[in-house]
């Protein structure tokens, strides 16, 4: 069993969600979200995307509904406009809670703006901070 999969168990069982988390496959649509909004919108935005998400799910009451919801955010930060252009109509002009910066692009893959491949993750970017020559992080252990 992986790092991951490991601490997956872990927090579940200490929420007491287990019965709601459908193993890797809640895994991968995590990560794949979060991966699409770090891409499309802002790395910080990812966490906390995934945090909204989860309460969007819990306000639903069914953990069947965070696969649509996913879906639904995901073509949101897919749509997302680059640094510079107008942002989407419902949230442009004053007033409207239109992002002053809305953050770096990350990623160096080759599809829109630097999304990464499914083959591509946990490469960094051209923003990403542990650039060439940097340190890499230590893992657990």
């Amino acid at each position: 069993m992986s790092t991951l999969e490991e601490w997956t168990a872990a927090v579940c069982a200490e929420l007491g969600i287990a019965d709601a988390v459908d193993g890797r496959q809640t895994v991968d649509l995590v990560l794949d979200l979060a991966r699409d909004v770090a891409h499309g919108v802002a790395r910080p935005a990812a966490p906390l995307t995934a945090y909204l998400v989860g309460l969007a799910v819990g306000r639903a009451d069914d953990p069947s509904a965070a696969r649509e919801l996913a879906a639904r955010v995901a073509r949101l930060a897919h749509g997302w406009p680059e640094r510079g252009e107008p942002g989407p109509p419902e949230r442009a002009g004053p007033g409207s809670g239109e992002r002053a910066d809305p953050g770096p692009r990350g990623g160096s893959g080759s599809g829109p703006r630097g999304r990464l491949g499914a083959g591509e993750r946990g490469q960094p970017g051209p923003g990403d901070r542990r650039g060439p020559g940097a340190p890499e992080r230590a893992g657990p252990g």
